[in-house]
């Protein structure tokens, strides 16, 4: 087996509200896209993309407001950034929230949250 790359995958609940977030507020730009519920956005050399989860699935599932952090997920999507100091005023200034907001600020990394309680991080590349 020879490994050429990778990809990570969230599954959502509210699809056009999650889409709407990552283009919005990380500035993900989409690939086109046939299917209806899934949408995936190139990352460097890799790719992050958006599944929804089905109704039947999705309808059982209750996020809170502001949603609970979901830190015990054994995934979590990792944003390489040029400047983190920059990019979390940027993404702070848009209201996307930290996930420890009382968390020593790092040059390194920080973590936020985005509407559903995932936890992303931003890192120096």
């Amino acid at each position: 087996m020879h490994i050429v790359g990778i990809a990570n995958m969230l599954f959502v609940k509210d699809f056009d509200r999650m889409t709407t977030f990552y283009e919005e507020h990380l500035g993900l730009e989409p690939e086109p896209s046939a299917f209806d519920g899934w949408r995936r956005y190139p990352v460097g050399s890799g790719s992050f993309a958006l599944h929804a989860i089905p109704s039947p699935y999705a309808d059982s599932i209750v996020i809170d407001d502001p949603p609970t952090v979901r830190e015990g997920t054994p995934l979590k999507p990792v944003f390489f950034v040029v400047d983190v100091a920059a990019a979390r005023e940027e993404l702070t200034s848009r209201g996307v929230r930290r996930a420890q907001a009382d968390a020593a600020f790092s040059e390194e990394l920080d973590d936020f949250v985005d509407p559903e309680g995932n936890v992303f991080q931003i890192a120096r590349a």
